[in-house]
Protein backbone atom coordinates (compact mmCIF):
# COMPACT_ATOMS: atom_id res chain seq x y z
CA UNK A 1 0.00 0.00 0.00
CA UNK A 2 1.31 3.38 -1.07
CA UNK A 3 1.46 5.90 1.84
CA UNK A 4 -1.75 7.42 0.46
CA UNK A 5 -3.23 9.67 4.02
CA UNK A 6 -6.75 8.93 2.67
CA UNK A 7 -6.69 5.17 2.19
CA UNK A 8 -4.65 5.09 5.70
CA UNK A 9 -7.71 7.38 7.23
CA UNK A 10 -9.83 5.12 5.86
CA UNK A 11 -8.24 1.80 7.02
CA UNK A 12 -7.79 3.54 10.70
CA UNK A 13 -11.50 4.66 10.42
CA UNK A 14 -12.26 0.86 9.85
CA UNK A 15 -10.08 -0.36 12.51
CA UNK A 16 -11.71 1.86 15.21
CA UNK A 17 -15.74 1.18 13.84
CA UNK A 18 -14.38 -2.63 14.38
CA UNK A 19 -12.48 -2.25 18.17
CA UNK A 20 -15.35 0.34 19.45
CA UNK A 21 -18.02 -2.87 18.97
CA UNK A 22 -15.03 -5.86 19.18
CA UNK A 23 -12.11 -4.33 20.64
CA UNK A 24 -8.59 -4.24 19.95
CA UNK A 25 -7.57 -7.87 20.31
CA UNK A 26 -10.09 -9.31 17.77
CA UNK A 27 -8.99 -7.00 15.12
CA UNK A 28 -6.92 -8.40 12.49
CA UNK A 29 -5.07 -7.57 9.04
CA UNK A 30 -7.51 -10.07 7.63
CA UNK A 31 -10.55 -8.80 8.73
CA UNK A 32 -9.36 -5.16 7.84
CA UNK A 33 -7.93 -7.15 3.73
CA UNK A 34 -11.71 -8.58 3.79
CA UNK A 35 -13.27 -4.71 4.62
CA UNK A 36 -10.91 -3.03 2.71
CA UNK A 37 -10.34 -4.89 -0.35
CA UNK A 38 -6.94 -4.68 0.39
CA UNK A 39 -4.22 -7.35 0.60
CA UNK A 40 -3.14 -8.38 4.15
CA UNK A 41 0.44 -7.68 3.22
CA UNK A 42 -0.06 -4.35 1.55
CA UNK A 43 -1.82 -3.76 5.14
CA UNK A 44 0.85 -4.83 7.18
CA UNK A 45 2.76 -2.62 5.66
CA UNK A 46 2.36 1.12 6.88
CA UNK A 47 1.54 -0.45 10.44
CA UNK A 48 4.13 -2.98 10.66
CA UNK A 49 2.53 -5.31 12.85
CA UNK A 50 -0.61 -6.00 14.80
CA UNK A 51 0.47 -4.17 18.10
CA UNK A 52 1.38 -1.11 15.16
CA UNK A 53 -1.95 -1.43 14.10
CA UNK A 54 -3.41 -0.61 17.81
CA UNK A 55 -1.49 1.98 18.34
CA UNK A 56 -2.42 3.91 15.27
CA UNK A 57 -6.26 2.92 15.62
CA UNK A 58 -6.21 4.28 19.52
CA UNK A 59 -4.33 7.48 18.26
CA UNK A 60 -7.06 7.76 15.21
CA UNK A 61 -9.86 7.10 17.69
CA UNK A 62 -8.26 10.05 19.63
CA UNK A 63 -8.09 12.43 17.36
CA UNK A 64 -12.27 11.38 16.25
CA UNK A 65 -12.54 11.70 20.29
CA UNK A 66 -10.93 15.06 20.54
CA UNK A 67 -13.06 16.59 17.59
CA UNK A 68 -16.20 15.59 19.53
CA UNK A 69 -16.15 16.22 22.71
CA UNK A 70 -12.69 18.31 23.43
CA UNK A 71 -13.10 20.97 20.99
CA UNK A 72 -16.82 21.69 21.34
CA UNK A 73 -15.80 21.82 25.36
CA UNK A 74 -12.72 24.27 24.91
CA UNK A 75 -15.99 26.48 22.79
CA UNK A 76 -17.37 27.59 26.24
CA UNK A 77 -15.55 29.67 29.30
CA UNK A 78 -13.14 28.07 31.36
CA UNK A 79 -13.86 26.70 34.32
CA UNK A 80 -17.15 24.43 35.54
CA UNK A 81 -19.09 25.48 32.59
CA UNK A 82 -16.06 23.53 30.31
CA UNK A 83 -16.35 20.75 32.47
CA UNK A 84 -19.92 20.59 31.91
CA UNK A 85 -20.19 20.83 28.14
CA UNK A 86 -17.45 17.79 28.11
CA UNK A 87 -20.13 15.95 29.58
CA UNK A 88 -22.62 16.74 27.17
CA UNK A 89 -20.48 16.19 24.23
CA UNK A 90 -19.74 13.23 25.53
CA UNK A 91 -22.69 11.69 26.01
CA UNK A 92 -23.77 13.06 22.43
CA UNK A 93 -20.60 11.15 20.85
CA UNK A 94 -22.33 8.06 22.22
CA UNK A 95 -25.63 9.02 21.26
CA UNK A 96 -24.72 9.62 17.56
CA UNK A 97 -22.40 6.80 17.46
CA UNK A 98 -19.43 8.42 16.13
CA UNK A 99 -18.44 4.90 16.77
CA UNK A 100 -20.81 1.97 16.24
CA UNK A 101 -19.99 0.49 19.42
CA UNK A 102 -20.01 3.52 21.63
CA UNK A 103 -17.62 5.16 23.12
CA UNK A 104 -14.02 3.68 21.93
CA UNK A 105 -12.26 4.23 24.82
CA UNK A 106 -15.00 2.71 26.76
CA UNK A 107 -14.96 -0.09 25.30
CA UNK A 108 -10.69 -0.85 25.26
CA UNK A 109 -10.56 -0.13 28.66
CA UNK A 110 -12.47 -3.14 29.39
CA UNK A 111 -9.19 -5.32 27.23
CA UNK A 112 -6.84 -4.20 29.92
CA UNK A 113 -3.46 -6.45 30.01
CA UNK A 114 -5.01 -8.42 27.52
CA UNK A 115 -2.90 -5.97 24.92
CA UNK A 116 0.42 -5.47 24.90
CA UNK A 117 1.31 -3.38 27.17
CA UNK A 118 2.76 0.07 24.79
CA UNK A 119 -1.05 -0.26 23.76
CA UNK A 120 -2.71 -0.48 27.18
CA UNK A 121 -0.04 2.62 28.13
CA UNK A 122 -1.29 4.69 24.96
CA UNK A 123 -5.30 3.94 25.91
CA UNK A 124 -4.40 4.79 29.81
CA UNK A 125 -2.58 8.20 28.59
CA UNK A 126 -5.57 8.81 26.54
CA UNK A 127 -7.88 8.44 29.95
CA UNK A 128 -4.94 10.69 32.30
CA UNK A 129 -5.26 13.93 29.56
CA UNK A 130 -9.22 13.57 29.93
CA UNK A 131 -8.96 13.64 33.56
CA UNK A 132 -6.21 16.67 33.70
CA UNK A 133 -8.18 18.31 31.27
CA UNK A 134 -11.50 17.94 34.06
CA UNK A 135 -8.75 18.68 37.16
CA UNK A 136 -7.51 21.61 35.32
CA UNK A 137 -10.60 23.57 34.33
CA UNK A 138 -12.35 22.47 37.81
CA UNK A 139 -9.21 24.02 39.45
CA UNK A 140 -10.42 27.49 37.91
CA UNK A 141 -13.06 27.64 39.81
CA UNK A 142 -13.13 28.94 44.01
CA UNK A 143 -15.99 25.97 45.19
CA UNK A 144 -13.26 22.85 44.34
CA UNK A 145 -10.03 23.31 46.60
CA UNK A 146 -7.38 20.52 46.60
CA UNK A 147 -8.33 17.44 46.02
CA UNK A 148 -12.06 18.31 45.58
CA UNK A 149 -11.21 18.91 41.73
CA UNK A 150 -9.40 15.52 41.05
CA UNK A 151 -12.36 13.28 43.31
CA UNK A 152 -15.41 15.21 41.15
CA UNK A 153 -13.55 14.59 37.77
CA UNK A 154 -12.97 11.28 38.45
CA UNK A 155 -16.59 11.06 39.48
CA UNK A 156 -17.64 12.53 36.23
CA UNK A 157 -15.46 10.00 34.20
CA UNK A 158 -16.95 7.24 36.12
CA UNK A 159 -20.65 8.73 35.09
CA UNK A 160 -19.74 9.16 31.28
CA UNK A 161 -18.28 5.65 31.26
CA UNK A 162 -21.32 4.22 32.62
CA UNK A 163 -23.52 6.06 30.63
CA UNK A 164 -21.68 4.59 27.58
CA UNK A 165 -22.31 1.33 29.22
CA UNK A 166 -26.10 1.72 29.61
CA UNK A 167 -26.26 3.00 25.84
CA UNK A 168 -24.22 0.75 23.69
CA UNK A 169 -23.47 -2.55 26.02
CA UNK A 170 -26.98 -3.02 28.00
CA UNK A 171 -28.98 -1.12 25.09
CA UNK A 172 -31.23 0.41 28.59
CA UNK A 173 -33.00 3.82 27.27
CA UNK A 174 -33.80 3.79 31.41
CA UNK A 175 -30.80 3.26 33.03
CA UNK A 176 -29.09 5.85 30.62
CA UNK A 177 -31.41 8.33 31.11
CA UNK A 178 -30.50 8.18 35.34
CA UNK A 179 -27.25 8.51 34.60
CA UNK A 180 -27.82 11.56 32.40
CA UNK A 181 -29.78 12.69 35.00
CA UNK A 182 -27.10 12.36 37.80
CA UNK A 183 -24.48 13.75 35.85
CA UNK A 184 -26.58 17.11 35.37
CA UNK A 185 -27.56 16.66 39.14
CA UNK A 186 -23.77 17.15 39.82
CA UNK A 187 -23.54 20.41 38.18
CA UNK A 188 -26.77 21.63 39.25
CA UNK A 189 -25.69 23.08 43.19
CA UNK A 190 -22.27 24.72 41.70
CA UNK A 191 -21.86 27.75 40.95
CA UNK A 192 -21.35 29.21 37.03
CA UNK A 193 -22.93 25.93 36.30
CA UNK A 194 -25.31 25.95 33.24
Amino acid sequence: MSENPESKRRILSFAADYASQHGLNDLTFGQLAKATGMSKAGLHGPFGSKTGLQLETVRFAMGIFTEHVIVPARKRPAGIERVQAFCEAWMKYVDDRVFPGGCFFGRVTMEGESLQREVTEEILRAFELFRRFLTGELRKEQSFKGSSATVFADQILGLVISYNWAVSSLYHKEIAASIRSLIREKFAHIPGAT
